[in-house]
């Protein structure tokens, strides 16, 4: 059993990336909520993609998303493709799917 703490810090918006060759893959997990957009905002800017061709954004380990969360995903997607990336879809849990369309 996790103490309340622990929930907590499990549930903070937070992202990793993962560069393979020619493809570099960004995974958000936690709550993607108005609560963290800032530094979240802040963060994803600050990410350098590199010589990848390819992009991804995983966001199948998000436990929590709001608009803000969402927006913050969309647009990273778009500011990517801008800069000649090729980017897919924005991967989401089955679940979450109905709620919020991360579809451009």
């Amino acid at each position: 059993m996790s103490s309340a703490p622990d929930a907590l810090a499990d549930a903070r918006a937070r992202f990793h990336v993962e560069r393979r060759p020619r493809l570099f893959r960004l995974v958000a997990e936690g709550a993607w909520t108005t609560r963290d957009a800032a530094r979240l905002d802040a963060e994803l800017h600050a990410v350098q993609l590199g010589d990848a061709v390819d992009a991804e954004i995983d966001g199948s380990g998000l436990q929590r998303i709001d608009s803000a969360g969402a927006w913050l995903l969309v647009r990273t997607k778009r500011e990517w493709e801008g800069r000649g990336k090729r980017v897919g879809e924005i991967k989401q849990r089955a679940v979450d799917a109905g709620q919020l369309d991360l579809a451009d």
